[in-house]
């Protein structure tokens, strides 16, 4: 979602900004599904059982002055491409998660083997899924790869800026531009649809319809019974989680199908008091950032870039991984204290408001493109 904002603030900026992905959900001129063939199946290698050609030959790639990377990781995308495209052209090459600094996970979840080589992996039922383990000799083709690349690495966040400093890519240069939003969209508004209920209202979004229940800390049925007796009337609002992920038939929860369009969600934002985040494996969560543009205290665990974002006790709270129970406080303070909830809304609306801006965003990355090319 994030490079499909940029590439159209970039259009309209000027630029001849164009994608190839794996599988598109616009249609638009500028984007087209790039099919590379599978020469062997041998699903412990992940993507290097790809055709290496098939990317570096397409025309918009032999067209361009400069090519930008982004999740490379999508079945599409032979790693050898890296190292031949970034030595036919200028290249840069955002991450927006752990998967290029390690042999296989796209987030390491406190593992540390992904800094020496990898092998033996303590969580081998984390996508992208992989059997047998050939973590370590994924790491080595990987190493090997970037030793022969030259490109410019952008983090979204100071985390991974700091991860990727010291991992396989740090003989390359690395930047920090934050990812942004529209927040002309995400802002605070009035609910369209409201019902007279005077239940609080928290909003728990899952990935954009992902599974991505692998990530949370604590289950949805957790927080709900954690919840409960000490809450005064509340409601779980749920986005893009399915059916099989959360098994309860607690009336507290409510599911609202998958929303399409920063526009949909906005508006979904806009009914809530305050937004949750369960996930304990982020970078720079677009969603936490969404949320406060709209005017709403977040509460997450302490992971990632996700304190980048929420500013502990004027935003909203952070809670540490092994204190899941500080989490449930914190959302218990919200529940039971309009004011706290009014004032943290007016300030985590200002905060995205300096950090979050995509306009922000497509000028710093103009500018780097304009120094590499």
């Amino acid at each position: 979602m994030h490079a499909l904002r940029l590439v159209e603030r970039e259009r309209l900026s000027g630029l001849d900004s164009r994608m190839l992905v794996a599988k598109s959900f616009v249609t638009q001129d500028f984007v087209q599904e790039l099919v590379v063939e599978r020469f062997a199946t041998d699903p412990g290698m992940l993507d290097f059982d790809l055709r290496a050609d098939g990317l570096s030959a397409h025309p918009w790639i032999r067209a361009a002055d400069l090519v930008h990377f982004h999740n490379l990781h999508g079945g599409y995308v032979h790693p050898y491409s890296i190292s031949s495209i970034s030595r036919m052209r200028p290249t840069l090459w955002t991450l927006h998660d752990m998967q290029a600094l390690t042999g296989r996970c796209f987030q390491s979840l406190g593992c540390e083997r992904w800094r020496e080589g990898c092998g033996h992996c303590p969580h081998p039922n984390t996508p992208p899924l992989a059997m047998p383990d050939r973590s370590a000799e994924l790491w080595h083709f990987k190493k090997a790869i970037y030793d022969r690349s030259h490109f410019t690495a952008v983090t979204p966040s100071a985390w991974l800026e700091g991860l990727a400093r010291t991992s396989l890519l740090g003989g390359h240069a690395i930047r920090l531009i934050r990812s942004g939003i529209d927040t002309d969209i995400f802002r605070p508004g009035v609910c369209i649809g409201k019902s007279g209920s005077s239940r609080i209202r928290i909003g728990i979004v899952a990935e954009r319809g992902e599974r991505s229940s692998w990530k949370f800390v604590q289950s949805i049925e957790w927080l709900l019974d954690s919840l409960h007796p000490s809450a005064n009337g509340f409601e779980l609002s749920l986005v893009g989680i399915d059916e099989d992920d959360v098994s309860t038939s607690d009336s507290r929860l409510v599911r609202i199908p998958r929303l399409t369009g920063d526009q949909a969600m906005a508006n979904y934002y806009q009914c809530l008091d305050f937004y949750v985040s369960l996930s304990g494996a982020e970078n720079y969560p677009l969603a936490v950032l969404e949320a406060q543009s709209t005017g709403l205290p977040v509460v997450a665990f302490s992971v990632g870039g996700t304190s980048e974002i929420v500013e502990h006790g004027r935003t909203g709270f952070v809670a540490s991984v092994q204190e899941p129970d500080m989490l449930v406080q914190y959302c218990l303070a919200l529940i039971n204290d309009a004011t706290l909830r009014h004032r943290m809304g007016v300030a985590a609306r200002e905060r995205a408001l300096e950090i979050g801006q995509i306009d922000r965003a497509v000028t710093e990355y103009k500018e780097l493109y304009e120094s590499l090319v």
